[in-house]
């Protein structure tokens, strides 16, 4: 446990330089998910500590499940963990399309402004800041570049994704070009190409007017590592579950 997060984000990719490490590599990976489910069937464990580990990781969109059987996925629906998305719901995620392995030296910093427009809409300015900070001397296989992509080694390339409420109006993005926009189910969905190279930072600014009905407002949590830290007028908060915000 004091360092699996390491290996599984980091770790396992060094020095795969040959198809063999390759090989060794989804070895471990296998031997990794056998020893969880051999700690599980032992049998040696406190309910408790793990029903609050499985609840941290559920309520923070750690752990996703989906099934084509309704009454299973009824069960996912109740355990909280079918990741949907509500009619309130507020979301940013970012999704790597580079080909390395430069997440865990990537950092996510949304900042929301609220400011009312007339008695039934606010406006809203959410302004989001993507910073690389991966270090120099990273193996190619962790820092790219990849062969399918036009990026230099180090450079992180992604799509970062914002959902927003049915119910908001006019989103709008400054900053960065849109590669993805539409409705998705009870959310609003708009997606834009970033490209930041390393010891660099990225900051895309979206628009958009929210009803008073949108309220309070469901901050989704990102199931990212490092943890994303939220900024809301004046609040602050580690995005690791969902937050309400109340109509200012």
């Amino acid at each position: 446990a004091s360092n699996a997060l390491g290996f599984l984000l980091h770790d396992q990719y060094v020095g795969l330089t040959t198809a063999a490490a390759r090989d060794v590599r989804h070895d471990r990976l296998g031997a990794t998910a056998v020893g969880v489910v051999e700690r599980l069937d032992a049998g040696r464990w406190k309910t408790r500590p793990l029903l609050d580990a499985l609840a941290d990781a559920a309520s923070g969109r750690h752990v996703l499940a989906w099934s084509r059987h309704a009454p299973e996925q009824r069960a996912w629906a109740e355990a909280g963990i079918d990741g949907t998305l509500t009619r309130r719901s507020l979301a940013v995620s970012l999704l790597n399309r580079s080909g390395a392995k430069l997440d865990p030296f990537v950092r996510l910093e949304p900042r929301l402004e609220l400011t009312r427009r007339d008695d039934d809409h606010l406006a809203a300015v959410l302004t989001v800041t993507v910073a690389n900070g991966t270090p120099p001397g990273e193996p190619r296989y962790i820092a790219g570049p990849h062969p399918d992509t036009d990026l230099d080694a180090g450079e992180y390339g992604g799509v970062l994704v914002v959902d927003v409420p049915g119910s908001a109006s006019g989103l709008r993005a400054r900053g960065a070009g849109v590669v993805a926009e539409g409705s998705n189910g009870p959310v609003e969905t708009l997606g834009v190409l970033v490209e930041v190279p390393p010891g660099d930072e990225r900051s895309v600014t979206f628009t958009f007017s929210l009803p008073r009905d949108a309220f309070p407002l469901v901050v989704e949590p990102m199931a990212r590592v490092p943890t994303v830290t939220w900024q809301a007028g004046e609040t602050a908060w580690e995005a690791t579950k969902r937050w309400e915000l109340a109509l200012p």
